[in-house]
């Protein structure tokens, strides 16, 4: 039903309010903890320390319903939940893990077995089981270089003492063909990989695959062998067919496809039906890697012009070597060129942190709240940037942008919800809908504030002057248009964050300025009027 509706996209914008009140106060629970602490043993620093902290900037708190948002600190000094602690390691622990990750790829992508070594290095995987490097490979098929993986599963039996061969039989083992169509089979046996232009490579994958498929499907074929001849036939048969280096006279009918796979079951033919059928989905619908693909579409090429798994040069092995070394150089430039820019990143990110460290006393202050304010409390940033600096930043940092988004929206629609409905809606109806369009109102003017200062503590320029001026623009002032309720509350919302927070809306204070111009205007006006009168 409408109300149903109305009360889920309620339940979500409260849901997006709670992320950024967890942001808000881990930045102002530890300030406040290192506050309170700093007091020593003073009396009044005493009386203040078993006290609850307000993390609102309003007389309501930060929910819109009830007092404010608070923090318990204790005797110590200390938070009374560990919750945020546990939360905290749980997303530290996804952050390591996946720098980690970029650096196993980028090594991987230069050379497998360094990266399958840093890996195990990490802890990811046990770099001495075959099975588990397999099950890794499989896992990271979409990230590392495909050509890389094509070409470590193919080595000699000999490489690493036959690991690579190890992995590469648990690495099909890992996959399940049964019931699948022969070629279908082949296209998801392929997907995780660049199949290598070396014959010898191919055979010892195709190999494994033919087994592992008869194996699973033993009604198919007679034995492993035909399945392996008949795959490499299919290989060759899609390179015949979409390498558009070949003509269209030269290329591969579907008699000759026939003729080339005569007598390979056990002396026998395979049903020419079988072979047809093969041959008419080869031929609409190329083997190839979705990257491919999505490289065709974005070039325009379509699959008509497309290349195949295989590089075109296959079947010419000596001008498949110079095409693949090419290749791999440009990836290890590429890779090269990505860690460096990651290095330097991390260079930058390093000088900004110190230079916020040098320089403690540029650090805006913040007193966070009537609450606070009263009570003579101040809380400032200081030296040990803790949270705010490695956790909340980065979040903060993909999170406003959305949230401004969904709040500007909801702040949009709640004009005239009741009177939109007024012809087909019943008295009960329009009542509970305006009830909700109110909540949604004090929930998304709740956010603003929740995300000015947190922006203001987190140093985000942009964010800041995002929300103060798009607070500014629901305020309707200055545009000479009728004002509705949730047009004075953005202004009420305006002049208290100037109030209570100020020492976090840096140039955003403008704002602050031109709406407390316009409402004197306003009210000289209303008085001049009123002595008129």
């Amino acid at each position: 039903t409408r109300q149903e509706h109305r009360e889920l996209r309620l339940d979500a914008m409260k849901a997006v309010r709670t992320v950024l009140q967890s942001l808000h106060g881990s930045i102002v629970a530890p300030i406040a903890v290192r506050t309170v602490s700093a007091g020593g043993g003073d009396d009044k620093d005493s009386a203040t320390a078993g006290r609850t902290v307000s993390t609102g900037g309003s007389d309501k708190d930060l929910n819109g319903t009830g007092p404010p948002s608070t923090v318990n600190i204790d005797t110590n000094g200390t938070s009374n939940s560990n919750s945020n602690s546990t939360l905290v390691q749980v997303f530290d622990s996804k952050k390591r893990r996946r720098e980690e990750e970029a650096r196993v790829i980028l090594r991987f992508n230069q050379k497998p077995s360094s990266g399958i070594s840093y890996a195990g290095q990490c802890g990811h995987i046990d770099p001495d089981d075959a099975v588990d490097v397999a099950q890794y490979l499989l896992k990271m098929k979409d990230s590392f270089e495909k050509t890389q993986i094509g070409e470590y599963l193919g080595r000699e039996p000999d490489y690493q003492g036959g690991f690579a061969l190890k992995v590469l039989h648990a690495y099909v083992d890992q996959l399940n063909f049964a019931g699948m169509v022969f070629d279908d089979a082949i296209r998801f046996y392929l997907s995780g990989f660049r199949l290598p232009g070396e014959a010898q490579k191919i055979d010892r994958i195709m190999e494994k695959f033919a087994e592992r498929y008869s194996l699973q499907n033993p009604t198919v074929f007679v034995n492993a062998d035909v399945a392996f001849i008949l795959a490499f036939s299919i290989i060759m048969l899609n390179t015949d067919l979409h390498n558009p280096s070949i003509k269209e006279e030269r290329r591969m009918t579907k008699e000759g496809f026939i003729r080339n796979n005569r007598g390979i079951s056990d002396g026998g033919d395979l049903p020419e039906e079988f072979l047809t059928a093969i041959f008419d989905r080869i031929r609409e619908n190329a083997i190839s890697l979705k990257e491919d693909d999505e490289a065709r579409e974005r070039t325009g090429e379509g699959k008509e012009e497309g290349a195949s798994t295989l590089s075109p040069s296959v079947l010419n092995p000596s001008a498949f070597f110079s095409n693949h070394y090419v290749e791999m150089d440009r990836t290890r430039e590429t890779n090269f060129q990505k860690e460096r820019d990651q290095i330097v990143r991390n260079t930058e990110s390093l000088l900004k942190r110190k230079k916020r460290h040098h320089h403690p006393s540029k650090a805006p202050s913040a007193s966070f709240g009537a609450a606070a304010s009263r009570s003579s409390v101040k809380f400032v940033r200081t030296e040990d940037s803790g949270l705010q600096d490695e956790y909340v930043s980065p979040m903060f940092e993909v999170t406003w942008a959305p949230a401004l988004a969904v709040f500007s929206t909801a702040m949009e629609s709640a004009n005239g919800t009741a009177g939109a409905l007024a012809s087909i809606a019943s008295d009960e109806e329009l009542e509970l809908a305006t009830k909700n369009a109110a909540e949604a109102v004090e929930v998304c003017l709740n956010c603003f504030q929740l995300a000015i200062c947190t922006a203001g503590l987190c140093g985000n320029d942009t964010a800041r002057s995002a929300f103060v001026r798009a607070l500014e623009n629901f305020s309707l002032l200055g545009t000479g248009r009728l004002m509705e309720y949730r047009h004075v509350r953005c202004i009420q919302t305006l002049l208290r964050l100037g109030r209570d927070d100020g020492e976090l809306l840096g140039s955003t204070w403008e704002h602050i300025f031109r709406a407390l111009s316009e409402v004197a205007r306003l009210r000289n006006l209303y008085e001049y009027m009123a002595r008129n009168d």
